[in-house]
């Protein structure tokens, strides 16, 4: 999700009142490795790491992900499982796509929380440009 200034804001930051998150579709919420070059070099991840992926009316969605302790935990410098800050990205997809591609993104992305993923067959997208595939080859 991008401002109208461009830039990529956090999660916990966004005016849910703007016409793009009112929209549904799929969103995947993600955090950028922040952590201190020390904690990097002890537990190594991925540079993006996925936090969530799932789909419904954007702005509810992820209003009550930012409330949920199993998704802010890693965005929260003082828990244990600090990452980084909390990003999202989101697209309008229609429903008929929906489950098919979140299938796919679950299946490919291998998201840190989640658990009820659809039961069907995946609809292969691309990804992100924020989320490339290199930032997964860690083994996870």
């Amino acid at each position: 999700m991008k401002s109208y200034q461009n830039f990529w804001q956090p999660m916990l930051t966004i005016n849910w009142k703007l016409p793009e998150y009112c929209t549904s579709g799929l969103y995947i919420i993600y955090a950028r490795d922040e952590r201190s070059p020390l904690l990097k070099a002890l537990k190594p991840l991925p540079p993006v790491n996925i936090i969530r992926i799932g789909q419904g009316v954007i702005s509810e969605r992820l209003k009550a992900h930012s409330k949920n302790y199993k998704i802010t935990k890693y965005g929260n410098p003082y828990s244990y499982d600090y990452i980084g800050r909390l990003y999202a990205t989101c697209t309008e997809i229609p429903f008929v796509w929906r489950d098919g591609i979140e299938r796919f993104l679950a299946d490919y992305l291998k998201p840190l929380v989640g658990d009820r993923f659809p039961y069907c067959a995946s609809i292969t997208v691309n990804l992100p440009k924020n989320i490339e595939r290199h930032n997964f080859d860690y083994g996870y």
